[in-house]
């Protein structure tokens, strides 16, 4: 929660500033707002599509909390309490790295000013920064995500995390409004469970290579479930009103921009420990 707060609050102070504040443009012209440079709004665009997709995970999440303790069927109580859990070291160490990046780009957007304290959006990157330390560090909860949630019970919350999702692509995929967002998903999916089974075919001896991937696995699993976020978002999107054409624009820019980072966060899953344990410890401390 503490990162998708931040996050939001950086954003709107960047969107602002952005909008006030005149710099560039054609030489025999008046100067333009900055929001009107092709690089600041790349980093208003992912600013605003991490923070909208991280508050509709945390919503999915807190969905499934109250489904474990309401939900009329003592089977669908279970199946959502083991959901809830599941995603419960996403939401913290997710949600705290793709804070601390929001409010970084929010510093960027305001320039030298957002690096004084004046502006107040350093303020928000130190206090962003220390969410993934305490209560249990990042690399902790993947550690947790990996051995806990995953291997532990033999991948049943992380399969039927899977599921859910494709039961979603499955439902939009005549949906044209979902077509990117749709496709960049279905890619996605496929390489988590690419991960996903490698992890589980490891023997006992072998389990220190999932440790060592756990980091990127717990970030590749954050941009699947922000892109079924998207894919929800973009389904209900169907109007010409400015908050559903908004809508599906940061769903084509997650798509587009943000999704591609996959493929890499796979290939960093499944390195090998044997590349981290080459050197010993004396020779790796060495400055």
């Amino acid at each position: 929660v503490q990162g998708v707060g931040i996050a939001g609050a950086a954003t709107v102070k960047a969107l602002n500033h952005a909008l006030e504040r005149p710099q560039g443009g054609a030489p025999d012209k008046p100067a333009v707002a900055i929001i009107k440079h092709a690089d600041v709004r790349r980093m208003l665009f992912s600013m605003q599509a991490r923070v909208e997709a991280m508050r509709a995970v945390m919503l999915e999440t807190a969905l499934q909390l109250d489904l474990s303790r309401m939900a009329p069927d003592p089977q669908a109580r279970e199946v959502a309490a083991q959901q809830a859990q599941f995603m419960l070291p996403l939401c913290k160490a997710f949600f705290s790295d793709t804070g601390f990046e929001v409010a970084n780009l929010a510093v960027q957007v305001l320039g030298g000013y957002g690096y004084i304290s004046d502006a107040g959006v350093e303020q928000y990157v130190r206090d962003i920064r220390v969410a993934s330390i305490y209560e249990g560090s990042n690399g902790i909860q993947a550690f947790d995500l990996v051995t806990r949630k995953l291997l532990a019970d033999s991948g049943q919350a992380a399969w039927e995390f899977v599921r859910r999702v494709r039961m979603d692509l499955q439902q939009y995929r005549d949906n044209e409004s979902t077509r990117v967002i749709r496709d960049a998903l279905t890619d996605a999916v496929a390489r988590l469970e690419r991960v996903m089974e490698t992890y589980l075919s490891l023997v006992k001896d072998q389990r220190r290579d999932a440790e060592t991937g756990a980091s990127a696995y717990l970030q590749l699993l954050g941009r699947v479930a922000s892109g079924w976020m998207w894919l929800r978002m973009s389904a209900i999107a169907q109007n010409d009103t400015p908050l559903h054409r908004r809508k599906r624009a940061l769903a084509e820019f997650y798509a587009c921009y943000l999704m591609p980072e996959v493929a890499a966060l796979e290939q960093q899953a499944l390195v090998q420990a044997e590349w981290i344990d080459v050197l010993e410890d004396e020779l790796l401390a060495r400055s």
